[in-house]
């Protein structure tokens, strides 16, 4: 049964959508998605075995609006979401990120080593480079994006919020390149967590480069890569990457 619940963490109030029961297995969504739209091929797959939560990130979706976008907003999303995996009592939880989702995942099983008992990172990245931000600014000027990109983000934040969305993310993205200096995540190797990174091996947002960073960096980690496929494996090719999920999970 397929149910959704607001949650009260640190910055505001958390839309989770919830289905199955079993060990905890949180997925986390990439920048302008949420939990739902991100994981549309994962969610009900892996309700069959685990307790699924797809949280959408404050600012996204059906959570509530950010006061600010001045912060680190991967870390506040850290805080919430550890929030999220105690309120719910899903600790210690298996953790899969995608994109903004994964930066995210990985500032989790740094900080809160205790709440993660697994860790999957696809189309994840550490450091923010010039291929990243010139992708950023593919999303403006906002008129000339194609059109069911515009219908689809306006489907699931509002309209006409998503263009307001879009504008404060790109504020935010500079603001934290300019405090980190492009180092999203810091002291990998303080992540301890068995950990599955997992690639597009055409990825035009997150190159190569990253995955073999993460994989040389995260001391207990593994790298795959997805032959012919861009940066949203896991809805470019749903049942190959489910498979690699299950089979990673089914060690712990």
């Amino acid at each position: 049964m397929r149910e959704e619940i607001r949650v009260d963490a640190v910055y505001g109030k958390l839309n989770c959508l919830i289905e199955g029961k079993g060990p905890g297995l949180i997925f986390l969504h990439g920048a302008l998605g949420t939990g739902a739209a991100h994981f549309r091929d994962q969610i009900s797959y892996f309700s069959r075995k685990y307790r699924v939560v797809a949280p959408d990130f404050l600012g996204y979706g059906k959570s509530g609006r950010r006061l600010s976008f001045e912060g680190n907003l991967y870390e506040e999303d850290a805080q919430d979401i550890a929030q999220v995996i105690r309120k719910l009592r899903l600790d210690p939880v298996n953790m899969c990120g995608f994109s903004d989702g994964a930066i995210v995942a990985m500032i989790l099983a740094r900080e809160y080593p205790e709440l993660v008992n697994s860790l999957v990172l696809i189309g994840g990245q550490a450091i923010f480079d010039e291929n990243s931000y010139a992708m950023n600014k593919t999303f403006i000027p906002i008129e000339d994006l194609p059109e069911p990109f515009q219908l689809a983000l306006a489907r699931h934040h509002g309209d006409p919020y998503w263009r307001e969305l879009i504008h404060s993310y790109l504020y935010a993205q500079e603001h934290m390149y300019e405090q980190t200096k492009g180092f999203m995540v810091n002291d990998l190797d303080k992540i301890l967590t068995p950990t599955l990174i997992a690639q597009g091996r055409t990825d035009p947002w997150v190159d190569a480069s990253h995955a073999h960073m993460l994989n040389n960096a995260i001391q207990n980690s593994e790298l795959i890569f997805f032959q012919d496929i861009g940066h949203e494996v896991q809805r470019e090719k749903p049942e190959q990457f489910n498979k690699v999920l299950e089979d990673f999970l089914d060690k712990f």
